[in-house]
């Protein structure tokens, strides 16, 4: 039996930011372990990609129209707009750009 609690495994700090400066950007804990570097780092820029792009489409389809409205008009507001978000992105996928 290992000295670590039970669930508890091992952990990598991944840094991020411009080569030759004393402190990163960024830094990301993960508990992918044994994944390699250019993996860690595809997916912090996959995060990016979703950050920016994914809240442009969100603005596109109302995320933020959801003022004044129960607990159960938001959850169907939310939900809605899930489905719109998810139809624009498939959309924009399949059919080429004019």
């Amino acid at each position: 039996m290992s000295g670590r609690p039970r669930g508890i495994g091992d952990f990598v700090l991944f840094c991020t930011g411009p080569a030759g400066v004393q402190w990163p950007d960024e830094l990301w804990l993960t508990d992918l372990s044994t994944a390699d570097q250019a993996t860690l780092l595809r997916l912090v820029c996959l995060g990016r990609t979703v950050e920016t792009a994914g809240m442009r489409r969100a603005e596109r389809v109302d995320i933020r129209d959801f003022a004044s409205r129960s607990f159960a008009g938001w959850h169907r507001h939310a939900t809605l707009v899930s489905v719109a978000h998810t139809v624009t992105e498939l959309a924009e996928r399949t059919v080429p750009a004019a």
